[in-house]
Formats: structure tokens, C-alpha cells, sequence
């Protein structure tokens, strides 16, 4: 347990069912190359939430340490990191205890009627799916495409997302992408070019039970109904361009913009009716 035996093992039975799954989820409005771009950018984007939470790989420079009301705020100078803009990237990053099951906890967040609840990003209301990509047998892990119809209007902003949950926890991470590059994208081009900030929510149990593989994420689920499994840690995180000029040290606006919004997303997901 405490090397982590259990998550490497659900990883491993995932990544299996995911190859062997492939071929049988197929979405007849995007071919194999253009998915497997799709598949890509999804990956690098869950890669940077990881490397912003987790601050590995760059080299961040923290600016605020977090407290009970603000967020842990980074910074890392981007001169040649290949799919960013250059310029001064901020990372915010904040974890909460919310009493509810990490199972329900991530269905709430996968539920596309309840996105606007806690998204700001989904403009209020909900979101067309436009495309799938399903990963294995659980129809939640997934890379989804949301937003307006790209042929009605094809300079939408659009949410690409990654998700995906197992016994030991789940993630959930997102980026706007625009519907023209979309475009290009579904037209099966290279997606390493494609400039995004990973945003996203990471959800683990606060306890440890039995975490076997063998046993399925609603069998988890249903096994978890005690009282030695009171909740979850979820740790929620946005990353995102300050300005163009690496080198300047005016964090200020930027700062509060990020406060606002991990204190926003926070209270949203305290105050939605399933964490009550």
C-alpha cells in the first residue's frame, strides 16, 4: 500500500482493457488517425495536470502557499516547451474533504446535466457532446469533445476532456481548445502543435479497502456504503498563461483570478446537491 501497489495494478488493468476494448468502441464520425491524435493531445494535456499538481518535470517556482481560503499558486518561465505559448505559466492547485464516496463523487462530475454547476466554463447550461473516444468497458473513461455544433460554427470554443476512475480514484481533466483548429485536428493533422492549459480535479478515497483489480469500479462503489469510507480528497487545478513576456514579476490581477477561481469551483462543488 504504501508504495502505491494498488493504483499501479488499476493502472495496469485499465491500460489492458483500453487496448483490448479499442477496436469495439468505434464512433463513425472520426477515423483511426484522426482518434488517435484526438488520443494524443488528450494524453499530453493529462500529463501537464499532473506535472502542474504534482510540480515535477519543469522547474515551478511557488508564489503562495495555501491556506484555508487561497490556493497554492506556482509559476514556471515557458521559452521552448513545444505545444505552449511562451510566456510566465501560473498553476493553482487546491485539495478539499467533501463527504461523498469518490465513485459518486466522479459520476457527479461526469454527469453532462450537472456541469454547469461547477464548470465555469460551460457557459451556464448544458454542453453537446461531439465526440467520444471510449478508453474500456466503463463508459465514463473517456476522451469526450464538447460543445456547439463545429459545422454550425466554426469558431466555437470547445472543451476537450479526459477522464477516467478506477478503485483507487479518479481524474477528470479538461482544456478549451478552438473549433478551428478542431478542425484541422479532424482532419487527421498533427496535433503536437496544438497550444493548451490543463485544468482538472483529482478524486481518491480517504481510506483503503480491498483495491483488488478484480473487483470493478461499481462493485467498489457499492462495497464503499460504510462507515469506514466517510469521503474523499479532491484536489482541483488550473493552469494558465500570465503574459507573453517571461521575466515580469506582476502577478497581482493574476493571483486574484486564480483565488477567484479555485474559491468559485471549490463552493460549487461543497454546495451541489449530491455533497450535501
Amino acid at each position: 500500500m504504501g508504495y502505491g501497489a494498488q493504483r499501479w495494478l488499476a493502472t495496469l488493468q485499465r491500460q489492458s482493457e483500453y487496448l483490448g476494448v479499442t477496436k469495439l468502441f468505434v464512433d463513425p464520425t472520426v477515423d483511426s488517425n484522426v482518434k488517435r491524435g484526438i488520443g494524443m493531445l488528450a494524453q499530453r494535456m493529462t500529463r501537464n495536470f499532473c506535472a502542474g499538481v504534482c510540480a515535477t518535470t519543469h522547474k515551478w517556482k511557488p508564489i503562495q502557499l495555501a491556506n484555508g481560503e487561497d490556493a497554492k499558486l506556482m509559476t514556471r518561465e515557458n521559452n521552448s516547451v513545444y505545444g505552449e505559448p511562451v510566456g510566465v505559466v501560473l498553476s493553482a492547485t487546491k485539495t478539499i474533504w467533501v463527504p461523498m464516496k469518490h465513485q459518486y463523487l466522479f459520476e457527479f462530475f461526469m454527469n453532462d446535466e450537472m456541469r454547469n454547476q461547477w464548470d465555469v466554463l460551460s457557459n451556464g447550461g448544458p454542453m453537446q457532446h461531439l465526440v467520444n473516444i471510449f478508453k474500456d468497458q466503463n463508459i465514463n473513461n473517456r476522451i469526450s469533445l464538447y460543445g456547439d455544433d463545429i459545422s454550425a460554427n466554426p469558431n466555437n470554443i470547445l472543451i476537450l476532456q479526459d477522464a477516467f476512475t478506477d478503485a483507487t480514484g479518479s481524474l477528470l481533466v479538461y482544456a478549451t481548445i478552438n473549433s478551428l483548429v478542431m478542425n484541422v485536428l479532424m482532419k487527421g493533422e498533427d496535433a503536437s502543435c496544438v497550444d493548451l492549459f490543463s485544468n482538472g480535479i483529482a478524486i481518491v478515497p480517504d481510506c483503503f479497502q480491498n483495491f483488488s483489480p478484480a473487483n470493478t469500479c461499481s462493485d467498489i462503489s457499492k462495497k464503499n456504503d460504510n462507515e469506514f469510507c466517510t469521503g474523499s480528497l479532491v484536489t482541483v487545478g488550473f493552469q494558465m498563461l500570465v503574459n507573453s513576456f517571461p521575466g515580469t514579476n506582476d502577478f497581482v490581477k493574476s493571483i486574484k483570478t486564480a483565488n477567484d477561481l479555485i474559491s468559485h469551483t471549490i463552493h460549487k462543488i461543497k454546495t451541489a446537491p449530491r455533497c450535501k
